[in-house]
């Protein structure tokens, strides 16, 4: 389960890492600061490094790391000077968001709890 949640002075992420239903850590890091951008990943946690690998490698479909579970879906916010984008399993090619934004399986909550004047880290 993931909670990402974007406000216009907050980039915050919970640190649960699952396998199946059961909790096997707290700490995963979600949020990667390279250079002038961060990387926001909600996914299988062993896809994330490569997906952030493509993408700094200037992305392309060719070079899309391969899925082996139709059911292993991801998501990477790019956050860097020309704003935040976001990139799907299901579409990756860059759309642009403006904040509040939130992505993973709790973004509903955090995306109406920011609207309703909550801070992303609130």
């Amino acid at each position: 389960m993931t909670i990402i949640a974007i406000d216009w002075t907050h980039c915050v992420a919970d640190g649960m890492k699952l396998w199946g239903n059961e909790i096997r850590g707290l700490n995963h890091k979600k949020l990667i600061q390279a250079g002038d951008r961060i990387y926001a990943f909600a996914g299988f946690a062993p896809m994330q490094g490569s997906i952030i690998a493509w993408h700094q490698a200037g992305g392309g479909l060719d070079k899309l790391p391969k899925l082996f579970d139709d059911d292993a879906n991801w998501t990477l916010l790019v956050i860097d000077p020309q704003g935040l984008h976001r990139y799907t399993s299901s579409c990756p090619y860059p759309e642009k968001f403006d904040a509040p934004m939130a992505i993973g399986a709790g973004m509903d909550i955090a995306l109406g709890a920011m609207y309703a004047g909550a801070t992303a880290q609130q």
